[in-house]
């Protein structure tokens, strides 16, 4: 199912599951990194809420802080 204003599902994508090792780690299933084109090295914020575990890459993030930050400008002019 699609959002009406974006190209990414309203639901998301079940692709795998993966077990927490004991140091911590995960593995991303390989098809989620294949669409994602995630590679070795690549950088995420890691935040969680409501039981979820959320991970964004840094780029994205900065961006996404970046426009909040300007619309923050923009009305506080108001």
């Amino acid at each position: 199912m699609k959002s009406k204003n974006c190209e990414e599902p309203v639901f998301p994508e079940v692709s795998g599951t993966a077990v927490l090792g004991e140091r911590g780690q995960l593995v991303i299933p390989k098809e989620t990194r294949d669409a994602l084109e995630m590679n070795a090295g690549d950088k995420f914020v890691v935040m969680h809420t409501h039981q979820m575990i959320m991970l964004l890459p840094v780029e994205t993030f900065k961006s996404h802080i970046s426009k909040m930050t300007q619309f923050t400008n923009q009305i506080s002019k108001l």
